[in-house]
């Protein structure tokens, strides 16, 4: 710092190791500049340009900073021709026989596949986790003679530059089809999309499938991070973790974001919240759905809120259901709305993320106080949040004819409403009621959009709940990690529409229990109360020693666990049990290291179980197995796992998590019904588990025409559903 200061100030350099040394003044300013940005700074680099946030500057800010002139006269600069940014290139490693290879293949790359050349260069390996023998021939996982590896190897070299859409329609046919039979697929699928090309392809395959197969050993061989797991993408020659879950999110953030191609760009959907003022169920939406993420909404959606909710047209005037103070609240947020939303007052747009998100702030604001006078509560967070608009602006526009015009727009938005509005709030998306958005908003934003979702989709996403647990390998444990830890994990099956369970929890695994250390036995340095628990407790810390830090490391561990205790031999044999479960979750060349660790006292062995002895220590616990959840301890999680983990998320919740809201169990109103769901894009395999069905109500033959009048909606403020005759709701399938 001394010396690049001094370089380029000279003689000033005095001057500014006195500001350094007392400089609290000029540092207080820095500090005031970034607490009054709006949105609020959320990460860095944060760039502003004319008070605006642009997410395009960190990427190109030359471009993005030319892009901010309005009028057509801009710097000279400004014209010269933009550099060609190169196409990302894709490194996509998998195996013809596994079940994810196949989710990935069949979720991701069919979407890529007519604009491959436009915006990748792609590059495919089947190898995966493949063993070379000492004999220079393969032991292919889930494929003894590796004739399906030969296959695909051969497709794709003589291919692949060539045929570029074609060898990924085959991809995508071969592991969209009954795997059954995967010889007949291979060649039917083969023979599909190529000219006549079976006898070729499985005539390279008997010739030089061996030759390719040793090409791609060298390959992975020379991976840096190892490969640990399929399939291993690379983007840009750097392992890309996030990758494997939404390549195409990936590779459209390496273009710069007016380059990217039209498959890169989200259309943001519309959104729609109809509500009305002086309604619990309006303040819990809004504490619970739109407060925890009112900085992002901006770049999530194209949102409208519509204050008008349940509102009835009365004469040539309108009745709220409470009462007039209701209505004349609801005007004041159409006013408030129309002038710092909607933006049709504002000259400046480069005003509008800071406008949009102070509205924002406006109706958290009220719907926090949600007192008997909403009115008074809109004139204080105005204050508050917006600025000095009340009297001169917000007043005047509620209480005469402008509040007026206002509130009959947005009784002409309520009527065309399909199914009517019959509760508050009232959530469409794209048009569409969507009943979930009421007590998951984002996830329903986020879930409305195809594979290419807005950023800010991923960015919500990625908060963790962490779990620990302090343990000794005895009957409590393994019954814990049995009954609470393992459905939990088997509830996290993939799905491309919403995030899994697993990317949302990182495990803390430490086997210590009442583990004596006897220092001074060189032999047997540890006992436990029962045989063979210290020896599986060092087969456990042993694995995470060697594995924790490996990309997906903490999901493969707890595979590795779950798979242990799984096992009826854990106890009476762990070394058995750790080697088929090591053998399963990291293929080969695992166990022989974990068994020497656990087995064999060096020094650095006998450390590794220490460690967990000091981690043990400092968390004191007073019963096994001890539970912490974001590192307290949690004694819900010992009978309510699933619960507690999404009870403590505080990012975009799974589908697996139980619904969360002011209603736990939230059903359609009177008369509606719920709209299609996403089928799952990954297709079923022998593997994928029926749902479980409840059951099932006496047949009842469908209404034959539809009814007369539309049925009585229920009373908004009771919360309680419609029951049928017999009391259940009555569900129509497709």
């Amino acid at each position: 710092g001394d010396e690049c200061v001094e370089r380029a100030f000279g003689d000033e350099w005095i001057q500014i190791r006195e500001c350094v040394t007392d400089g609290d003044e000029y540092f207080a300013k820095q500090k005031d500049k970034v607490s009054s940005l709006a949105p609020p700074l959320r990460y860095t680099p944060w760039i502003v340009i004319e008070r605006k946030h642009s997410k395009a500057s960190e990427v190109h800010l030359t471009r993005a900073v030319c892009d901010s002139f309005e009028s057509k006269w801009k710097p000279w600069a400004c014209y010269a021709p933009p550099p060609a940014l190169p196409k990302p290139t894709v490194e996509i490693h998998y195996e013809p026989l596994n079940t994810e290879s196949q989710s990935f293949i069949v979720a991701q790359l069919n979407h890529l596949k007519t604009h491959v050349d436009e915006i990748i260069t792609l590059d495919i390996v089947p190898f995966g986790r493949t063993v070379k023998n000492s004999d220079n021939t393969f032991q292919c996982p889930n494929d003894e003679e590796c004739h399906t590896f030969k296959h695909h190897a051969c497709v794709i070299t003589l291919f692949m530059e060539s045929k570029p859409v074609e060898t990924l329609n085959f991809l995508v046919c071969v592991f969209g089809s009954d795997m059954t039979n995967v010889p007949k697929v291979t060649e039917n699928c083969a023979n599909e999309y190529f000219t006549d090309p079976w006898v070729d392809i499985d005539t390279c395959a008997k010739s030089k499938g061996d030759q390719i197969l040793q090409t791609y050993a060298e390959r992975v061989e020379n991976l840096n991070p190892k490969l640990s797991h399929i399939p291993w993408i690379l983007v840009n020659g750097e392992h890309d973790l996030e990758a494997e879950d939404n390549l195409i999110q990936e590779i459209c953030e390496i273009f710069y974001a007016t380059d990217k191609p039209s498959q890169c760009i989200p259309e943001l959907i519309t959104v729609s919240v109809n509500y009305q003022n002086m309604e619990t169920s309006v303040a819990n939406f809004v504490a619970n759905q739109l407060k925890p993420y009112h900085p992002y909404f901006e770049e999530l959606a194209a949102l409208d809120f519509v204050p008008f909710g349940l509102t009835q047209r009365d004469g040539t005037g309108f009745k709220c259901p409470q009462n007039e103070v209701q209505c004349n609240a609801n005007k004041v947020h159409a006013c408030v709305f129309h002038n710092f939303w909607d933006k049709l007052d504002h000259s400046n747009a480069m005003d509008l993320d800071e406008s949009r998100y102070r509205t924002l702030g406006f109706l958290v604001c009220v719907f926090a106080k949600n007192s008997a006078n909403p009115i008074a509560d809109a004139e204080q967070c105005i204050e508050q949040e917006i600025g000095d608009y009340w009297a001169d602006l917000i007043n005047p526009c509620a209480t005469g004819p402008d509040g007026i015009t206002l509130y009959e727009e947005l009784a002409k938005k309520t009527d065309v409403l399909n199914p009517k509005i019959s509760k508050v709030p009232w959530v469409t998306i794209d048009n569409t009621y969507k009943i979930e958005a009421e007590t998951n908003f984002v996830h329903s934003i986020c879930d409305s959009y195809p594979l290419v979702k807005p950023p800010v989709c991923s960015s919500i996403g990625k908060i963790l709940v962490n779990i620990g647990l302090y343990y000794s390998s005895d009957e409590t444990t393994r019954n814990w990690v049995i009954n609470e830890l393992k459905p939990l994990y088997a509830e996290s099956t993939p799905t491309r529409a919403a995030p899994r369970l697993q990317t949302i929890l990182s495990s803390l695994f430490i086997p210590w229990g009442q583990t004596i250390y006897n220092e001074a036995d060189a032999e047997n340095p540890f006992t436990c109360p029962k045989e063979n628990e210290c020896l599986a407790n060092r087969i456990h810390a042993c694995a995470i020693d060697q594995y924790l830090d490996k990309p997906r490391g903490v999901l493969h561990i707890t595979e590795f666990i779950i798979c242990f205790y799984s096992e009826q031999t854990w106890s009476t044999n762990p070394a058995e049990a750790g080697n088929v479960c090591a053998n399963k979750v990291w293929v080969l060349e695992a166990w022989p290291q974990i068994v020497s660790c656990a087995t064999i006292n060096t020094p650095d062995n006998i450390n590794t179980y220490l460690k967990m002895k000091q981690k043990t220590d400092l968390a004191k616990p007073t019963k096994l197995p001890w539970i912490t959840i974001n590192n307290v301890q949690n004694s819900n999680a010992e009978t309510k796992l699933l619960e507690t983990v999404c009870d403590n998320y505080s990012g975009l919740r799974p589908d697996n998590c139980p619904t969360i809201g002011p209603t736990a169990e939230p059903t359609l109103p009177t008369g509606v019904t719920g709209g299609p769901t996403d089928l799952p894009t990954t297709p079923p395999t022998a593997d994928t588990p029926l749902p479980t069905l409840p059951p099932t109500q006496p047949e009842t033959s469908p209404p034959t025409s539809p009814p007369t009048s539309p049925p009585t909606p229920p009373n908004p403020t009771d919360p309680s559903p419609t029951p049928t005759t017999d009391g259940a709701l009555t569900i129509a399938m497709s």
